[in-house]
């Protein structure tokens, strides 16, 4: 609907959104993630879309480093 398209428009104008980006950039330049997808895995970067047995081995690998 369009007061959706409204809303959406407005939130993404808004200060607190533009702190929160802020702040994901930050976070990303400290953690030295420069492109998406990536997730971090207990610590363990894990880079680029994988396939759910891959991302699968990526948990077992933080679980077995955490023991």
């Amino acid at each position: 609907a369009a007061s959706d398209v409204y809303k959406r428009q407005k939130d993404a104008a808004s200060d607190k959104t533009a702190r929160i980006i802020a702040q994901d950039l930050d976070d990303a330049k400290k953690l030295k993630i420069d492109g998406t997808p990536c997730f971090l895995v207990n610590g363990l970067m894990v880079r680029g879309a994988l396939s759910e047995p891959l991302f699968e081995a990526a948990v077992d690998i933080a679980l077995e480093a955490a023991r």
